[in-house]
């Protein structure tokens, strides 16, 4: 008696296995399965018409690495490795998955997971940044991918921005091969100490500094600037990351237009105009300064909207204690008019980086060594996490601890879903 074939998979058959690629804690784990769950029955649909997901999910209907929990394929998918010659490590010319074995969770993203991984070659550790494309397709955001990579290309080679070493794809998914920092988020030390020191808040918003304007001599503005797109490394130096919302500006734009970022850190012009500039990153950077001292968002409340009219009135207090001197760089970032915050005027005027480089608050500061000169230890500032009492908090201070749930969608231009284009592999220099 003949077996009835097998029908094609649809995004409900992805949907009921989710996690491919699975928050396995053990570093050591090279096999990342997941228990499929228990298929339902479903009556078939009365129209014979196909939904887009269909569309998507026959497209990408290959199967990933084993490591992956998903069988080899019949033939050998190939993978196309992004990056010249000169970013791509001798060991690894034309990487895989193969060359790699996976380890635990880094990090979730809406259309990305980040995992440990090492190379099987010579044994260095690496974050991989796996992006869906079945997700993107389906959310209309597959330029995501080509963002980030044409904007970590560009940066490639400053101390205070996570190095690309490899990127490539396969039937589902693009990969970004990065630079693993090792002591975690930013957000994560604020959290866990309450706040930061002057002196920390002086080293490392100064290696913020840095990073922007090397950033924006490259014509890249970020788009996303917080304390969760903020790692240390093994030396507690800054890594700027993230740059899936990163865009480069060509052909002379000032600025870009497209809604993006996180409630708590958008800039004024974003909610007024729908545009960003490397001003912008600025914004960004005294809401963090702020944060580092204080514990607490500088805009925060119960919703978006309501941040978003905090935000647009540049409504906020230092609570008592904030250092003077701190409060002072705050107040000339935090500026309504992007044209006149401080670090964003061209060079020679008032308010450009050099003016930012020399403010008062970062007097300590040697420039010439700022990256070989020692971290200052980490320590609590204005505020002790164990100060905090959570029957007589305030609310706000209570609201603006909250790990989950800060962050607004991601929003970039479109592709069209019809065709799914392949990263472009030339050099963005």
């Amino acid at each position: 008696m003949g077996h009835p074939s097998r029908p094609e998979p649809t995004l409900g058959d992805f949907s009921r296995n989710p996690s491919v690629i699975s928050a396995d804690s053990n570093e050591e784990a090279e096999t990342l399965t997941s228990p499929p769950r228990r298929i339902r029955a479903f009556s078939g649909p009365r129209s014979p018409l196909r939904s887009p997901a269909d569309k998507a999910a026959k497209l990408y209907s290959g199967h990933l690495h084993p490591d992956f929990g998903y069988k080899e394929p019949a033939l050998d998918t190939s993978t196309t490795s992004l990056l010249d010659g000169k970013s791509v490590s001798t060991s690894l010319v034309k990487p895989s998955l193969r060359d790699f074995k996976f380890g635990r969770t880094l990090g979730e993203g809406a259309y990305s997971t980040v995992k440990l991984a090492t190379c099987r070659t010579d044994g260095k550790q690496y974050a991989v940044k796996i992006m869906f494309k079945v997700h993107l397709t389906w959310a209309r955001k597959l330029k995501i991918p080509n963002a980030e990579h044409r904007a970590l290309q560009r940066l490639n080679g400053h101390p205070g921005i996570v190095t690309l070493h490899h990127a490539f794809q396969d039937d589902l998914s693009f990969y970004l091969v990065i630079e693993l920092a090792t002591r975690g988020e930013m957000r994560s030390i604020i959290s866990r100490l309450g706040s930061l020191s002057t002196r920390c808040t002086q080293y490392y918003g100064a290696q913020i500094v840095d990073a922007l304007e090397y950033m924006h001599s490259k014509d890249v503005i970020h788009r996303d600037l917080k304390p969760e797109n903020i790692l240390l490394d093994d030396d507690f130096r800054i890594k700027i990351a993230d740059f899936g919302t990163g865009k480069i500006l060509e052909n002379g734009d000032q600025r870009a237009t497209t809604f993006v970022g996180t409630a708590q850190y958008q800039a004024p012009e974003l909610l007024d105009l729908n545009e960003t500039t490397k001003s912008s990153d600025y914004w960004a950077l005294g809401c963090i300064v702020y944060q580092m001292i204080s514990g607490r968002f500088a805009f925060n409340s119960l919703s978006d909207y309501l941040t978003w009219q905090k935000i647009k009135k540049v409504e906020y207090e230092y609570p008592s204690g904030f250092d003077e001197q701190a409060k002072d760089l705050v107040r000339k970032l935090l500026v309504r008019d992007a044209v006149k915050r401080l670090g964003a005027g061209f060079p020679g005027t008032p308010n450009d980086t050099e003016a930012l480089k020399s403010h008062a608050f970062f007097t300590p500061i040697v420039w010439a060594s700022l990256w070989t000169d020692p971290p200052p230890p980490l320590e609590a500032g204005l505020f002790k996490k164990e100060d905090l009492d959570p029957a007589n908090a305030a609310w706000d201070d209570l609201v603006g601890s909250i790990d989950e749930g800060d962050a607004i969608e991601w929003a970039a231009d479109a592709l069209d879903s019809r065709s799914i284009e392949c990263l472009d592999v030339r050099s963005s220099r």
